[in-house]
């Protein structure tokens, strides 16, 4: 019998507990794979259904395979590309290529790319349809999974504004992805929405300063906030404004720099690690 560490957040403090389960499969199954300065997020609910947002560069894609074979899966049942950037959608023609994949998702994009076009050949070449989405929009992935598609609701100028925001919810929890979103789109939909508390933050473009906004995080206030970032990058992420408004929430902050891959566990109430890893 593992042992599994409880992950909660107490006032304003972090305590981690050491609890044990007879089976990790009744959990959802969330792991940020270390794909250096890019963005790659493997899920696996209770039923078997898997989901892969983004894939990082061009070069990622065997660490990519590697970890969804890890985690026991040689399938995706949904690929989605939170926008056209390289180091999000760069090796997704190629794992396309080397795994079963049911549905593709991508926003509506104006992109022109060598990865983008890559990705839209091979699906072409495989016959799959590649099912484009906006604000508005929902996937039903079983029973107790469901994402709704916050973001974009039309072609934006810059690109990293045309990224899919998605709200995941699993029984009674939430989980938000948000690409490379900027503060103006996070503004937009606050105003929009009424966002719930949310459990697991994976943090806008890498940590920087132009996401994350105060007034985004006051209202979501994550438990547990990922940055996927590379070693000493060349764009000095995660920012130090963007580390002071996430600590501000007192949400626990882990990132891909410092401790690699990271998968957690939810439960529907609570969320789970079975390492130890180190925060912020």
């Amino acid at each position: 019998m593992r042992k599994f560490f409880l992950i909660s957040l107490i006032l304003l403090c972090s305590i981690l507990f050491i609890i044990k389960f007879n089976n990790h499969n009744k959990y959802l199954l969330v792991h940020v794979i270390d794909v250096g300065q890019g963005d790659s997020t493997f899920i696996a609910t209770p039923s078997g259904k898997t989901i892969l947002i983004d894939g990082g560069e061009d070069k990622n894609y065997r660490e990519v395979l590697v970890n969804i074979r890890k985690n026991k899966f040689n399938h995706i049942d949904y690929m989605i590309s939170s926008h056209s950037d390289s180091d999000h959608n760069g090796s997704l023609d190629k794992i396309l290529k080397k795994i079963n994949t049911n549905k593709i998702f991508m926003p509506k994009e104006n992109a022109d790319n060598k990865d983008y076009l890559e990705l839209i050949y091979e699906a072409s070449n495989q016959h799959k349809k590649i099912n484009r989405i906006k604000k508005g929009d929902k996937i039903q992935i079983d029973n107790d999974t469901k994402i709704f598609v916050l973001s974009p609701e039309s072609i934006k100028e810059k690109p990293n504004d045309n990224s899919l925001v998605l709200l995941i919810k699993y029984k009674n929890q939430f989980l938000l992805f948000t690409g490379d979103a900027s503060k103006d789109i996070e503004s937009k939909i606050i105003t929009k929405y009424r966002l719930p508390k949310c459990t697991f933050l994976k943090v806008g473009h890498h940590g920087s300063k132009n996401s994350s906004s105060k007034e985004f995080l006051d209202i979501i206030k994550p438990k547990i906030s990922v940055i996927s970032c590379g070693y000493m990058n060349r764009h000095s992420h995660p920012h130090k404004e963007t580390l002071n408004r996430l600590k501000n929430t007192n949400t626990i902050i882990y990132r891909t720099d410092i401790n690699g891959d990271l998968t957690f566990y939810l439960d529907g109430k609570n969320i789970y690690a079975k390492d130890t890893y180190q925060t912020n």
